[in-house]
This record gives C-alpha cells, sequence and structure tokens, in this order.
C-alpha cells in the first residue's frame, strides 16, 4: 500500500455483522489498492466489533468502537480518524464493485482535487437491479431530492472538515441529504455515469423500520435547517422544490397507514403550494392512487 493514501472509505454500522463483512470482502478486491478502511462500530449488541477481528491482518483496515450515536455521529469521528485526501462514505448494507476506487482515483486526477464529486450507482431488490445514471452537474437535481447514494460522494477532507454530518439523532435518515444540500449551495457538483456500487434494498434498511412519527420529526427538522439556515445561500426556487419533495415524503409514508390518509393529503396539498410542477411526479400518481382509489 502506498504511504500516502488517498481515499478513505469510513462505514458506520450498526447490528449488521453479516452485511458489513459483506461489504469489507467488495472493498478488497478493489483494482486500485490507495485507501483505507474505517469501520465505526455504533454500539452494535450483535458481537459485531469482534467479527471484525478477522480482518486485524490486513493493515489499510481499522476498526472502533464508539457508543451509540447514531450514523452522523459515527460518520464524522470515523472521518476525524482518516488520513485520505478524500473521504468516502459506505452504508454497510452496501456492496462496491471492484472499480470503484480505481475511477474515483481517475476523476480526482481528471478534475483536478475537486472539493467533491459523485459516481452513478445501482439499486438491487430481489435480484433484479435499476441503474441510476447522473451525469454532469448536478446542484440542481440535488436540491430536487435526494437523488445522489451517500456511497457514491468523494469529499476532500478539508471541505469536509468544515461542512460535517449533522450529529441531531432525530435527523438520522435525513443527516446525508442535509449535507448535500449545504454541500450544492456552496460548490459545483458534477457526476460521471460510471457505476461502481449497488445499494442493497431490502426490508431491513434503518429507512424501512421508521414509524410515521419519528419521520414526521425527521423531516420538520430537516424543513427547519433548510429554512432558517440556510435560507441566504439557496435560490427561492431550489427551496420550494426541497420543502415540496420532503412534505410529499411524509404523504407518501402516511398513505402506508390506513388510519393517516387525511395526514397524507394534508401533506400532498402543502407539497403542491410549495412546488406546483410536483403535480406530475411519479411519486404524486401514485398517491392520487392511494387516496383516491384505496381509501
Amino acid at each position: 500500500m502506498n504511504k500516502e493514501i488517498q481515499i478513505s472509505i469510513i462505514i458506520p454500522t450498526y447490528n449488521r455483522k453479516e452485511k458489513v463483512c459483506n461489504l469489507i470482502n467488495s472493498l478488497l478486491l478493489q483494482i486500485n489498492k490507495n485507501f483505507e478502511i474505517i469501520i465505526v462500530d455504533d454500539g452494535s449488541t450483535d458481537n459485531t466489533y469482534d467479527a471484525l477481528r478477522v480482518y486485524s491482518n490486513h493493515n489499510n483496515i481499522s476498526s472502533y468502537r464508539i457508543l451509540n450515536s447514531e450514523r452522523g455521529a459515527a460518520r464524522n469521528y470515523g472521518a476525524s480518524l482518516a488520513r485520505g485526501k478524500y473521504l468516502n462514505f459506505f452504508d454497510s448494507d452496501d456492496i462496491a464493485l471492484e472499480n470503484h476506487t480505481k475511477i474515483a482515483s481517475s476523476k480526482i486526477l481528471e478534475l483536478n482535487n475537486p472539493p467533491l464529486f459523485n459516481l452513478s450507482y445501482a439499486y438491487k431488490f430481489d435480484n433484479k437491479i435499476k441503474n441510476i445514471i447522473l451525469s454532469g452537474k448536478i446542484n440542481n437535481k440535488i436540491f430536487s431530492n435526494n437523488i445522489v447514494s451517500c456511497n457514491g460522494i468523494f469529499i476532500r477532507k478539508d471541505i469536509f472538515e468544515k461542512n460535517k454530518f449533522s450529529e441531531n439523532r432525530d435527523l438520522s435518515g435525513s443527516e446525508d441529504w442535509h449535507l448535500w444540500i449545504r454541500l450544492a449551495s456552496q460548490y459545483e457538483i458534477f457526476s460521471f455515469k460510471e457505476i461502481t456500487t449497488y445499494i442493497i434494498d431490502n426490508e431491513n434498511r434503518s429507512m424501512k423500520t421508521q414509524s410515521l412519527k419519528q419521520v414526521k420529526k425527521r423531516i420538520d427538522i430537516l424543513l427547519k435547517y433548510v429554512n432558517n439556515d440556510l435560507k441566504k445561500n439557496i435560490k427561492f426556487i431550489n427551496l420550494c422544490k426541497i420543502n415540496s419533495e420532503l412534505y410529499s415524503f411524509i404523504s407518501m409514508t402516511a398513505s402506508f397507514y390506513k388510519n393517516e390518509k387525511l395526514i397524507s393529503f394534508k401533506y400532498l396539498v402543502k407539497a403542491i403550494f410549495s412546488y406546483p410542477l410536483i403535480l406530475f411526479s411519479r411519486r404524486s400518481i401514485v398517491l392520487y392512487y392511494r387516496l383516491f382509489f384505496r381509501w
């Protein structure tokens, strides 16, 4: 391994010992070896930390254990220990393709050490694969919805040190979009079409296990952050898009609860008033069906 590490891959994990090992194994197959892996066990109760001992003979893998603090804090802790010039954060459910660090290294050289950049990804669910190709400047797409994968973003460490993940536990699940919005309001973010990771979708992902109450609380916090702290840095039209997306997300979540259809309808109306073009979005069309034909 080169003495000067180019990329630090940071993996927070909580009770995912088999999945995080699958991810680490995929990273060990990388073509480009100039990277380190930092795993932060966020207070697991399933012997995850003990399972990671199998990698103790790899000099580019480090494991740490902290009290449960949620993903934002775990990622920030891992970043504070990183030696790489660029930071890359993985969810422990997911998988890296063997070209991940090779493509990233080539883009760092091509863009002459940019503040940050993004690589495309694919969803994998029930042996089905859906490619998410993002190419060119993606700032407006980031303002419209949380389209990027955490696994695909590479942030120069000096930039991250000024723009860390929020450690508010109640924001967990949206702390990544909160960071992307902040970064998109300061820097041009370019994405490349090369797919280098798989998001392994499953029913046990933490985003799918939150209650409606937790989702509403999380989204309300993000709305306050955006409309108070970030308002001066974001164009009005982009604020409208963000608000609309968040309201429609609450609406969609509520629509799955039989007794919360009125809540769903209320937030759909708020979404439409915030940004009327959302009327024609795919999510809105699904909501129309759920609200008016499955009442």
